[in-house]
C-alpha cells in the first residue's frame, strides 16, 4: 500500500508545481481576488504534499518520537486544506456556470468546512483515526454528491463552449471521485491514498481550466482588445445586434441608444429581447458578465 502511496504522491506533487505555476501566470495576467486565495491554497497544498511524501520515509531514519510529532502536525494540515476545499469547490463551480454565489452558501460550506476539520481535529487528539475517517469520508461523498446536482441542473443552460467544457471535465472527474471515495471507505487501511488522490482530482480539474483560459486570452490578444462580433458567433448575433451590445457595453440606456443609433426605443427594445433570447440570458447585467466578467477574460 505505501508503494501505490508513494507513486501517488509523485504524480500529485507534479500536478501540483504545474498547476501552481499556471495559477501565478494566470494572475499575472489578470488579477482576480479569489485566484490569489487559490495561489495560497495551491501552495500550502504542495508543500503539505511534500511533506506527506516525506511522512512515508521519515520512520526509516527518524526516532519514533519525531516521527508521531510530525504525523501530528501534517495530519492538522491536511485536515485545515481539506475543510477549505469544502468552501472552494462550490464556489469555483457555481463561478464557472455564472451562478449566483449567496452568502448563506458561504456560511452553509464554511460549516461543512468546519465540521471536517473538527473530526479531523478529534481524531488527532484521541488518536483513532478510523472512525473520523469514515464521517469526514461520507462529508465528502456529499460534497462530490452536490456538485453533481448543481453541474446536471445547469449544463443544459451553459451556452458558452469553454465552461461546458471544464464543466464536463469537472463531471467526469468527481463521477471517478465518488467511487474512489466509496471504495476507500469501505477500506479504511487505504486512507494513506485519500490525500494524493483528492490532489490529483483538483489539479486535473485546475489544469485544464488555466490551459483552456491560457488559450481563450492568447486568441483574445491575437485580434485585439476591442469588443469583436466573433465572440457571439455561435449565438447567430446580427450587425445590428451586435452594435446594441456595443452600446449597452458603454452604459447606456435604451433611450440613449435609440437616440445614438437613430432608432425608436421600441426597437431597441426588440433587438435586446431578441439577444437575451439568442444567448439565453435574462438581464443586463449577465450581457455585461458575459462580455466583461467571463472565466475566460
Amino acid at each position: 500500500m505505501e508503494g501505490v502511496a508513494t507513486l501517488l504522491y509523485g504524480l500529485a506533487l507534479i500536478a501540483c508545481s504545474m498547476t501552481l505555476a499556471l495559477s501565478i501566470a494566470s494572475n499575472a495576467v489578470k488579477f482576480r481576488s479569489w485566484n490569489a486565495w487559490y495561489i495560497v491554497f495551491q501552495s500550502s497544498l504542495l508543500a503539505i504534499c511534500f511533506f506527506s511524501f516525506l511522512n512515508l520515509i521519515i520512520p526509516t531514519f527518524a526516532s519514533a518520537g519525531v516521527a508521531v510529532v510530525f504525523d501530528y502536525i501534517l495530519s492538522i494540515s491536511i485536515h485545515v486544506l481539506m475543510g477549505f476545499i469544502y468552501v472552494l469547490i462550490p464556489f469555483f463551480i457555481n463561478w464557472i456556470m455564472g451562478l449566483k454565489w449567496k452568502p448563506s452558501h458561504s456560511v452553509f460550506f464554511f460549516i461543512l468546512g468546519l465540521a471536517y476539520f473538527g473530526v479531523g481535529l478529534a481524531s488527532v487528539i484521541i488518536g483513532d483515526k478510523s472512525f473520523a475517517y469514515r464521517i469526514q469520508s461520507i462529508l465528502f461523498i456529499g460534497l462530490m454528491a452536490y456538485c453533481e446536482l448543481i453541474l446536471w441542473k445547469n449544463l443544459g443552460k451553459l451556452q458558452d463552449v469553454h465552461s461546458r467544457n471544464i464543466c464536463m471535465t469537472i463531471n467526469i472527474v468527481v463521477l471517478c471521485l465518488i467511487p474512489t471515495s466509496v471504495l476507500l471507505y469501505l477500506l479504511p487501511d487505504a486512507g494513506i491514498l485519500t490525500f494524493p488522490v483528492y490532489i490529483l482530482a483538483i489539479s486535473i480539474i485546475m489544469l485544464v481550466f488555466y490551459m483552456i483560459r491560457f488559450s481563450v486570452v492568447g486568441t483574445k490578444l491575437s485580434r485585439g482588445p476591442e469588443l469583436s462580433k466573433k465572440t457571439f458567433e455561435e449565438y447567430k448575433i446580427t450587425d445590428r445586434e451586435f452594435e446594441v451590445i456595443t452600446q449597452v457595453c458603454k452604459g447606456l440606456t435604451n433611450k440613449e441608444i435609440a437616440a445614438e443609433m437613430n432608432i425608436s426605443v421600441n426597437t431597441v427594445n426588440n433587438h435586446i429581447a431578441n439577444i437575451f433570447g439568442k444567448m439565453n440570458l435574462n438581464s443586463r447585467m449577465e450581457l455585461l458578465r458575459f462580455v466583461k466578467q467571463s472565466p475566460w477574460s
